[in-house]
């Protein structure tokens, strides 16, 4: 996935060790099979958001992860903890997290994220 995000986007030479240092202090995944790893540091001119859904679960550090959100947050960045309150509040519902996986298509995932209901 760091790869796929470092095709696209200028991002620094080590951002999947920024990623893996990150995951190291504590691990990103949550309940409902889902984890969103990200790097330590602010490092990147884009806020991205890289999905991946896995056919077979993996067990992560604690739990069996199928949805994997990547992130990275623009190193300009003031105030954070809206942006990822927001997905943490989509990842930890079940319900969300069941049907990204199940309809594993970009307009569900788009028709949670918009939702007024997160």
């Amino acid at each position: 996935m760091s790869e796929r995000i470092a095709s696209s986007f200028v991002v620094p030479d080590n951002f999947l060790d920024e990623i893996l240092e990150r995951e190291k202090l504590s691990s990103t995944d949550y309940l409902n099979h889902t984890a969103m790893p990200h790097p330590w540091l602010l490092s990147t001119e884009d806020t991205i958001a890289c999905v991946a859904i896995l056919k077979k679960p993996v067990m992560w550090e604690n739990n069996y992860v199928r949805l994997v959100i990547m992130t990275t947050v623009h190193h300009g960045g003031e105030n954070l903890q809206p942006f990822y309150d927001y997905l943490t509040r989509i990842i930890t519902s079940a319900e969300n997290t069941d049907l990204i996986v199940k309809q594993r298509d970009y307009l569900t995932l788009k028709r949670i994220l918009l939702s007024s209901d997160n």
